[in-house]
Parts: structure tokens; sequence; C-alpha cells
């Protein structure tokens, strides 16, 4: 269910906020033109600080209620909808359908996004269907696409500025669209072409979520271009990091049991192919050593009782394929893909997007990477298998991990749910 308006609570601190900012803006124009003409006199050094640290503030009051979204009145081909902002940054276009009683579609899962509600007392449309403002007017809202700020270049007017004859705005929403040509991530521009009345704020409202997302994606590509030097930098027995990085991971997840000797069996019951570890990084580098460790020092107990199972395929060996296919096939990321700045179209999938929408959340790829390896072992435990049968698991749990990044996953938590499920 929705309530029209649900936006009326947010749109009312949003107008006194402007008004705010319109009162300061003229304090501070009269305070220069009275500096200009009469000279500085004392106190109006502190009173000008003042007012520019108000307006800074209120600048920020109104960004942060310009991306909990909004609701907009648009016409498109003549038509009239709505554009609702959401704070996940979704746009959704929607037809409103006004009927006295409720119609609520059979098959739900035919609609991407459906909801119904109740108009406002004062609504237009009421006048339609001669319906007091006392009695229930139903709102049937379909969305007819849906686009993601992931996905938006940008919204502005357009260079033919012209109302339409209600005195609306035309606005373009510049989206994204992604193809793949001969084997290479491409991407091109297609206008949408919306007039709507109050067009400064959706500009401003759409505009303000596209600013934070675009710095968040390109604060994870540099934290991603750090990532792979690691799995760049092969492992260096004679490198005294690497080596002290190796001994505290058998101290964390062994910390009674003796490690005889560096060169030793007992690295098997970690997982390792043999008796030197060191050999098992030669895909990944530094970067996979460090994935084991946070999930040793993370996931204690859950890796403990893996490993105390004994069970039929190498665990850290598998923990760092896991490593290898989130870079590779979750991220698209090869030697080529670094070399690229974060504006480039090369730079795109699910899991980014939702690497964009957690930047407070330092480690993101290593949650992602530590679900990824207790779903490996779930599917590993469910299915009966044996070593032989690993790769199908594997790949199981690969298609299960791109399903859940496909339902665009806007946190750690949501991700983590929809892997337990």
């Amino acid at each position: 269910m929705f309530q029209q308006g649900s936006f009326d609570l947010i749109n009312e601190q949003k107008e006194n906020i402007k008004l705010e900012l319109k009162k300061t803006r003229d304090e501070l124009q009269q305070l220069d033109i009275k500096m200009c003409q009469q000279g500085e006199q004392e106190g109006d050094d502190d009173l000008f600080d003042e007012l520019n640290t108000r307006l800074e503030q209120l600048k920020k009051e109104l960004n942060e209620l310009r991306l909990k979204g909004g609701e907009f009145i648009v016409f498109n081909k003549d038509r009239e909808k709505v554009i609702e902002v959401t704070e996940h940054g979704e746009i959704i276009l929607c037809n409103n359908t006004y009927s006295i009683e409720p119609t609520i579609p059979e098959d739900m899962s035919l609609y991407t996004y459906y909801r119904i509600g109740v108009s406002k007392p004062d609504d237009p449309h009421r006048k339609e269907f001669g319906i007091p403002s006392k009695q229930d007017l139903f709102i049937s809202r379909l969305s007819e696409e849906i686009y993601y700020i992931e996905n938006i270049r940008g919204i502005h007017p357009p260079a033919n500025n012209i109302v339409d004859y209600n005195g609306n705005h035309p606005i373009v929403l510049e989206v994204k669209e992604f193809y793949t040509k001969k084997k290479v991530i491409k991407q091109k521009i297609v206008n949408k072409l919306f007039y709507v009345e109050d067009y400064e704020e959706i500009e401003n409202v759409i505009g303000s979520q596209l600013k934070r997302f675009n710095q968040q994606k390109v604060e994870q590509i540099y934290q991603l271009k750090e990532r792979w030097k690691l799995k760049t930098t092969p492992y260096d027995n004679k490198n005294k990091d690497h080596e002290e990085k190796l001994l505290n991971l058998w101290s964390i997840v062994y910390p009674d049991i003796v490690l005889e000797n560096r060169i030793s069996r007992q690295w098997e019951q970690l997982g390792f192919q043999g008796k030197d570890p060191g050999t098992d990084f030669r895909g990944m580098g530094i970067l996979g050593l460090d994935n084991i460790i946070y999930m040793a020092e993370n996931y204690t107990s859950e890796m403990r009782t893996i490993l105390v199972a004994n069970r039929e395929y190498p665990f850290s060996a598998a923990a760092i394929n896991v490593t290898s296919i989130i870079l590779k096939d979750l991220l698209n990321i090869n030697k080529e893909t670094v070399k690229h700045s974060p504006q480039s179209a090369i730079w795109n999938s699910p899991l980014l997007t939702l690497f964009c929408y957690n930047t407070e959340y330092k480690y993101c790829f290593e949650e992602v990477y530590c679900s990824f390896v207790l779903l490996l072992d779930a599917y590993f435990v469910q299915m009966n298998a044996g070593y032989m049968d690993f790769p199908f698991c594997l790949e199981k749990t690969t298609n299960k991990i791109i399903s859940i990044l496909d339902k665009r996953p806007l946190s750690i938590e949501q991700f983590k749910g929809f892997v337990q499920q």
C-alpha cells in the first residue's frame, strides 16, 4: 500500500529550508552591500562567517532530504504519469489508474512494480468521479519503466527548452544502455523526455543521488585497483611480511597447535594442497592469502567447523579459487580493465553496484567472499558431494550468487539475507 503524497512531509521540510536559504542569502547580500558602502565595522567578519556557516549547513540538510527521493507528476507523450525517485536510486515511471473500488491483478508476479493506495482529500481527480473528500478514491500505480541511478548519465533541460501548453518545463533523463560488441562492453545513451512543473527539484533530486553514486563508484574502483595490485603480487617465501602473514593464519585457526615446521604436511589441515602453501597462491597472489586471513579472523568458528569436518575438497585452495571468480566473473576485472579510468563503461557489474551503495562498509569485497565460501561449503554438504563433484558445486554456487546480484541488493546485510534463504 502507499498513500498519495507520501513525500509531503519531506517536501514541506524542503520548502522550509529553501525559505531559510533565501533569507540567509539575502542577509549575506545585505551585509556585503553594507560593508562595501560603509566599510567594515566591528563584528562584521564574525557575522559574515556565521551566515556562511549557516548557509552551508542548510545546503547540507536540503541535500540530505533530496537523497531520500521524491514524487513528481510528469507528462510523457501527452499522458499524465508519476515519477517516483526512491532513496535506493530507483527512478520509477508509473501510470496511475483511479477507481472507486480497489483493483488488484490476479497474477502479481507479472508486474515489476505494482502498488495500490488512497488519494489525498484534495486530489483533483476526485471531481471526475464525483467522490467527496471523506470517501476513498483508490489509485493503482503500475510501473511502466524502472531506471536505476547507476545507469543514469545525467538530467538536464533540452537545448530547445520550450514549455508545453500547461506551462510544464521539459527535462531530459540520459539513460545508459549497455551492450557487448566483439566481447567488449559498450554503452549508448538513450534520452527520455518528460514535462514537469517542478523541473528544478526533480533535476536536483536525481542529480544529488547521481553525484553521490558517482563519488562512491570512483572510491570503490580505486579500492578494487588496489586489490588487483595485491592479486598480482606473488607470494614470496623470502619476504618477511608474507611469511608473517602466513604463520599468523595458522595461529588464528589453530592457536593451540604448534606448527612443527614452515614446510609441513600440517598445512593440509588448513586445506592447502601440499607441504608449502605458498605455491597455492600463484593465481591470486597476496590477495588470496589476505582473504583467507580475513575469513579466519571474522568467521573463525565457521571456518574451524569446515576444517574439522575434513571435507573432500581442499578448503584454502577452494577459497583462493573463489577470490578469482569474484574478480574475473562477478566484477569483470582483468589486466586490461584496471588500465581504464573509473568513468569508463567497462566498470559495470551488479556486484560493483552493491559495493557503491556500501562505501561506509570497508570490507564489502571480503564479506561477499566469505558468503560465497560458506555457501559453497553448504552446497557441498547438501549434495553429499565428493572430490570429483567440486567443480559442479562451484558452478552452482557461482550461478546462485549471480542470481542474487540480479535482485539488486543494496546492502551487505540484504545480500547475506538472500544467500541464507
